[in-house]
């Protein structure tokens, strides 16, 4: 045998060699979910939706349904159009694994209307859970004292899905696991005074960055104390789906940074979710940064439309999710009735006449404001701190929706 010839064969079966391990230690790693979706009365549901974040499988016709998935992820469950999970919607893989595999479903009415409590970057804090800055006195009372107002307040619109559109916690991308564990547990409890059930968001100010190799961001803590960093929600004929839009994107040197985006396993989700999700159903989107914002713009950019500001820091456009064309695209034909975002702590809604149809965009108001200090700036305007009801009117052929801005009024200590 030649040298050459002998060492192709050699690095070849190096190759293999590599391949066949990643394989084996795949398979070791390997956890195969079984389970059965019942409803009120032990009988079989079809149609609930079965997702660890990565696949989205579906119950079949005796509600059976199947997942392989692997350790450190979260199984959640998604009930189809007049049903409802009945207790935990959510576990560690590991622990569904070991407590078993049927999930008990009830049947739920709304009629002909869907009340939506939307509430984003509350940014809470509090004297157990302080932020990593000096603050002045009484300014750790104020926004635990406010959100239980603001839950109070919400107990009388009597809402059938409470959301929260990211930035929860004030800070908990601090490095410390100290700090990030207090401020989590305090979401927990904050989660926890809203009208049930609750859907949450982790916004840029919920997980941890790493701006050093390797790039990304850590979501185990979030998905430790509140679950699922992306989920979906049937509620009559409308989907919500909620994609987590807060990984690092590309600035202008092509360098990574915090400026939003879809990771390419958001991406990948949702094009299995459409894939199995029925298509007459409506969809709203819930992300924390925006697909598209009068405020910021859209991405990709147009031919150029990155332009030098005449003063620092020098260029735009950030803060607008990079992957939303892919999203859009994804969706496909879909009836969109909207786009819903948190991060800019500033109220608006705005439509765009496309080809494919309406489609609207809404921003939401921030809870805190400028971080419990009034109005958040925005060049020469001012935004005040609030939050929305949302009603979406089925009595039409095609869903209504409708937006309140609640004020938020801040709960200091006199």
């Amino acid at each position: 045998m030649s040298r050459s010839r002998y060492l192709i064969n050699f690095v070849g079966l190096i190759i293999f060699s590599v391949v066949f391990l990643n394989l084996n230690a795949w398979a070791l790693d390997e956890l195969r979910l079984q389970g059965k979706i019942s409803g009120p009365g032990g009988e079989a549901v079809a149609g609930a939706l079965i997702s660890d974040g990565h696949q989205v499988k579906i119950s079949l016709a005796k509600g059976e349904f199947e997942i392989k998935t692997r350790p450190g992820r979260i199984l959640a469950i998604t009930a189809p159009s007049g049903y409802a999970v009945k207790g935990d919607w959510w576990w560690p893989v590991e622990k569904f694994k070991k407590s078993g595999q049927t999930v008990n479903l009830v049947k739920v009415h709304y009629g002909k209307e869907i009340r939506i409590a939307a509430l984003s970057d509350p940014h809470l804090c509090s004297k157990e859970a302080p932020p990593d800055w000096e603050v002045k006195p009484g300014y750790l009372e104020t926004p635990m004292r406010t959100w239980a107002k603001v839950a109070r307040q919400l107990k009388d619109f009597r809402p059938h899905l409470s959301l929260v559109a990211g930035d929860i916690c004030m800070d908990a991308e601090h490095k410390k696991t100290a700090h990030t564990k207090a401020q989590m547990l305090l979401a927990c409890q904050a989660v926890g005074m809203l009208p049930q059930p609750v859907r949450c968001l982790p916004g840029n100010h919920d997980v941890r960055y790493g701006f050093e190799e390797p790039w990304g961001v850590n979501l185990s803590s979030w998905r430790n104390y509140l679950g699922p960093s992306r989920q979906v929600y049937i509620v009559e004929n409308i989907c919500l789906i909620m994609l987590d839009n807060m990984h690092l994107g590309r600035n202008y040197k092509d360098k990574p940074k915090n400026t939003g985006a879809c990771s390419e396993d958001t991406v990948n989700w949702l094009g299995n979710l459409v894939q199995v999700l029925p298509k007459d159903l409506h969809v709203l989107v819930l992300s924390h940064f925006p697909l598209f914002s009068p405020l910021s713009g859209v991405n990709p950019l147009r031919k150029g439309s990155l332009v030098k500001t005449p003063k620092a820091p020098g260029f735009a456009l950030r803060n607008v999710d990079q992957k939303a064309k892919q999203v859009i695209e994804l969706l496909g034909e879909r009836p969109i009735l909207g786009l819903i975002n948190g991060h800019e702590h500033a109220y608006q809604t705005s439509t765009l006449f496309t080809a494919q149809g309406a489609l609207r965009a809404i921003g939401l108001p921030s809870v805190c404001g400028f971080w419990w200090a009034g109005d958040m700036p925005f060049g020469s305007r001012k935004f005040p701190p609030g939050y929305l009801k949302i009603k979406l009117n089925l009595a039409g052929e095609k869903p209504v929706l409708d937006t309140e801005f609640v004020p938020v009024i801040y709960a200091r200590v006199k």
